[in-house]
């Protein structure tokens, strides 16, 4: 008579590597959609936090009174380039030196005339130059009547 070997071990382990190997293809998918959802957390913080500077930029144009004059004395760590202004930030929208920077605003004026500005307000991620947030402002100064009775 012939012995009959135990075929069970074998058969185990091949059952084995075949879950070894689904766990692996499902945890390959998975860390795939973590990193992507990483991603689309740290761009959307980014246009959050760009959308808000842009804003308050905005904000402090609009209530100023000369050019870039109130720009300057809220942002301390800009450029002043006559026609526009170069505002720079750190990684977490904190104004900063140029050198330490991650991020800065570009700030021109479009139109200027004498009780009328207009400014494009863009914001850049300084590592790969893209423009994260764009936004277009106007200012109106009040004229002053005169009275000569």
């Amino acid at each position: 008579m012939k012995k009959i070997t135990n075929h069970q071990s074998s058969l185990f382990l091949i059952e084995l590597m075949i879950n070894l190997l689904l766990f692996l293809t499902i945890l390959g998918l998975c860390m795939q959609f973590f990193i992507k959802s990483t991603k689309l957390t740290e761009s959307s913080k980014e246009l959050h936090d760009s959308t808000i500077i842009c804003s308050r930029i905005a904000n402090i144009f609009e209530h100023g009174n000369n050019d870039f004059e109130s720009l300057l004395v809220a942002f301390p760590y800009s450029t002043d380039l006559h026609d526009h202004l170069i505002i720079y930030f750190d990684n977490n929208f904190q104004n900063a030196p140029e050198k330490k920077s991650k991020y800065y605003c570009l700030v021109k004026i479009t139109n200027n005339r004498k009780h009328y500005s207009k400014i494009l307000i863009s914001c850049y991620n300084r590592k790969n130059k893209t423009r994260i947030y764009s936004l277009k402002s106007n200012r109106y100064l009040q004229k002053h009547v005169i009275d000569y009775n």
